[in-house]
């Protein structure tokens, strides 16, 4: 009985057989059970991404001396071009959204690809063919162009030409979450899925990627409508590829990844108890019995495998990322996992940030003392206004509502939720209490006039989706204050939709700033922060009728502002005061006890 098992060669020699008994034998005296047939995984140690991405490193075990295998980490060591060994694939994009266009563009620019990307909305991809973008992305406007003049990226809204000629189909369609529930609506992925299924060639095999955030259970949907759909003799796989990109930043998460996910069938959960030859090293808790290429199914899994060493061997290879095969349940799981732990060391800073502004503490310190410890990390622990954008709360969600559906409820997602919808509203109440002043009646706020830097979610992208500065904006414009705001992305007629027109939208910061009670920073856009020193404080306070500033960012110092004629207030620091020069602690306490 042989094995499939794809190692560390170029992708014309990236499979081999061997007979699992000279398996047993060679590779009994490894770290760890690393072969599970077609599931198998690495363990890597920590690299820094700088080292990680230098020529010639490799986190992977040297080859087996007599088999010749190794864990599926590839080198960027080989020096070459990461198109010269690579075989031309064709592939389907279902969906142009932030996932659909940014894969396609970097799979057609580092793997060499020629893909398709479909969207029905015919105006986005006349759009695209005239190469605007309709999303704001650094570097993707030009990769795109360069690829779409290379010919290896195009755009078209007829899916079923599409499908019916790529080798691998990528369903990245929205998952927002469903209205009342919670849950990840998967109405699109399951059109998706049966648009594909009417559409597969016959005879012929495709590979069905499932890129979207779904829940756990969702690729079974998806195989079961495909199935269902497709034509007698119609040869195909589906698996899970789940996606870490991160606004602002998605080209570069996409070709640097950390690790790629790639979730697969098997036919039997069966621990590795029978072979003696791991029985000396520490079993994984899923460790999965070999697959032999006798059993039914073997053929479209040694294809999807095979379709997909092939396709991310560039990427691997200049990136030095693991890519890691589990099943399709816990490729699921990890996106969601991934999020609900980014969200949960988000809302851990900002709940230290309240303790450090009673405590008299600077919250910048304390994260980043915390930061340097390595089990923990720098990322992800600033404090600010809460989380948002299209990930972090759906997903936090979606998973709280998996947990209590399968009888697990995930306590500590809820509370983050939680915390985060409390977060958004307290922010606003602090700077409603920055615009009253020492009094604390709110019926004050009507009126006056507030000024906005910052309505995306976050800086370098467009997205206003449930950005923590638009729930805010539209908390102050209730209690009836007159918002005029400035973001240097943010779509207008979108935020318009959001929040009507009693907000003003303006093109500079200088012109939010004019006439302004307050002027609150929400987004960290470096835009802003230049804008704002290049005025000065002087340049700054002419144009506001009042000094005072509210830092939901802390894009400064508290101490650049001392003597400035301004009061600060930021998060989880002492506030600065225009009259006083009261120490840091005393400042805080004051702060804190307005609030109470």
């Amino acid at each position: 009985m042989d094995l499939l098992l794809a190692f560390s060669l170029p992708i014309t020699s990236s499979v081999q057989r061997v007979p699992v008994s000279s398996l047993r034998a060679c590779c009994a005296e490894r770290t760890g059970p690393r072969f599970r047939g077609l599931y198998q995984t690495t363990r890597h140690v920590a690299v820094p991404r700088g080292e990680r991405h230098a020529p010639g490193f490799c986190g992977a075990p040297a080859p087996c001396a007599s088999c010749g295998l190794s864990s599926l980490k590839l080198s960027s060591g080989a020096q070459r071009s990461t198109r010269e060994d690579a075989v031309l694939l064709r592939v389907a994009m279902i969906g142009t959204g932030y996932v659909g266009l940014v894969s396609g563009a970097c799979f057609a620019d580092a793997a060499h690809c020629c893909v398709v990307c479909v969207d029905s909305n015919a105006q986005k991809i006349d759009a695209l063919k005239r190469g605007e973008m309709p999303i704001f992305e650094p570097g993707l406007a030009d990769l795109v162009r360069r690829n779409v003049q290379e010919g290896r990226l195009s755009f078209s809204t007829d899916l079923a030409a599409a499908v019916r000629d790529a080798q691998i189909v990528f369903i990245a369609v929205g998952t927002p979450s469903r209205r009342g529930d919670g849950h990840a609506d998967l109405s699109y992925v399951f059109r998706a899925a049966e648009a594909i299924g009417k559409s597969l060639r016959s005879p012929g095999f495709t590979l069905i990627v499932n890129k979207s955030t779904v829940p756990v259970g969702t690729a079974r949907r998806v195989r079961e409508l495909v199935q269902r759909n497709c034509a007698p003799g119609a040869s195909f796989e589906v698996v899970s590829n789940p996606e870490f990109l991160r606004q602002g930043t998605a080209v570069q998460d996409f070709m640097y990844p950390e690790r790629v996910v790639i979730g697969m069938w098997e036919n039997r959960f069966q621990r590795q108890h029978e072979c003696t030859a791991f029985r000396s090293a520490p079993l994984h808790l899923h460790e999965r019995r070999f697959v032999a290429d006798t059993e039914p199914g073997f053929d479209t899994r040694k294809n999807a495998q095979t379709l997909m060493t092939q396709l991310y061997t560039p990427i691997a290879r200049i990136s030095g990322a693991p890519v890691l095969f589990t099943n399709v349940e816990e490729a699921e799981l990890v996106k969601y996992a991934a999020n609900a732990f980014l969200a949960m060391k988000l809302e851990f800073a900002n709940e230290i940030a309240d303790l450090c502004e009673v405590a008299g503490a600077d919250i910048s310190v304390v994260t980043h003392a915390i930061g340097l410890d390595a089990r923990i990390g720098p990322d992800y622990l600033q404090a600010g206004p809460g989380f948002g954008g299209s990930c972090l709360p759906k997903d936090t969600r979606a998973l709280a509502r998996i947990a209590q559906e399968l009888w697990r409820p995930c306590r500590l997602v809820e509370t983050v939720i939680e915390g985060n919808e409390a977060r958004k509203r307290r922010i606003a109440q602090r700077i409603a209490l920055a615009v009253v002043g020492n009094s604390a009646d709110m019926n004050h706020v009507y009126g006056r006039c507030i000024g906005v830097l910052g309505l995306t979610f976050k800086a370098h992208t467009d997205d206003t989706r449930d950005s923590p500065a638009v729930f805010i904006v539209r908390e102050l414009v209730e209690l009836g204050a007159k918002v005029r705001a400035y973001d240097p992305q943010a779509n207008h007629r979108e935020v318009h939709q959001i929040l009507g027109e009693d907000v003003e939208l303006v093109c500079s910061a200088q012109e939010a700033a004019r006439g302004a009670d307050v002027l609150a920073v929400l987004t960290e856009w470096p835009e802003i922060r230049q804008a704002c020193d290049a005025l000065g404080p002087e340049g700054l306070g002419s144009l506001m009728r009042h000094r005072v500033i509210f830092d939901a960012r802390n894009l400064w110092r508290p101490e650049d502002w001392l003597h400035s004629g301004f009061t600060y207030h930021s998060i989880g620091r002492p506030t600065i005061y225009a009259d006083t020069a009261a120490s840091f602690a005393d400042a805080s306490v004051h702060t804190t006890q307005r609030l109470r």
